[in-house]
């Protein structure tokens, strides 16, 4: 006869990333980075990107943006009079983008989910998000 195991109470229901990293389906997407100049943030080259379209942009976001028709993922800082975009790290003064006409953010970034040993992901299934610099 067998017993049931005390840890059955405090088990859990198996984790689904997806639930967990998406909040808004109808407004989320998944890009995966290609570059190096968001490193300091913590955004590694092949990183996934989850992007919310439906949340308002602020200071101090990473965002998705199209600067004179180019994507690029820059964190935005508000510097007064105007907003910037840059990289992190800063460096050189051809990283940083003023926020003017020719420049829409398109979402911001949510999650980044990094690639710490190369071939353990299946990342040829979402679209590349170049950082611009190339």
């Amino acid at each position: 006869m067998a017993f049931p195991s005390p840890a059955d109470d405090h088990a859990d229901k198996p984790l689904n990333l997806h639930d967990y990293l998406v909040v808004r389906p109808a407004s989320t997407f998944f890009w995966r980075y290609v570059g190096d100049s968001m490193d300091g943030a913590g955004v590694l080259h092949g990183a996934l990107l989850v992007i919310d379209r439906s949340l308002q942009a602020r200071s101090g976001d990473i965002v998705v943006a199209n600067h004179e028709g180019e994507w690029v993922i820059r964190r935005l800082i508000k510097r007064l009079p105007r907003f910037q975009l840059v990289t992190d790290p800063i460096r050189e003064e051809v990283d940083i983008i003023e926020m003017g006409e020719d420049t829409l953010i398109w979402g911001v970034v949510a999650h980044a989910v990094n690639t710490l040993r190369p071939g353990t992901t299946r990342s040829d299934r979402y679209p590349d998000l170049s950082d611009g610099q190339g």
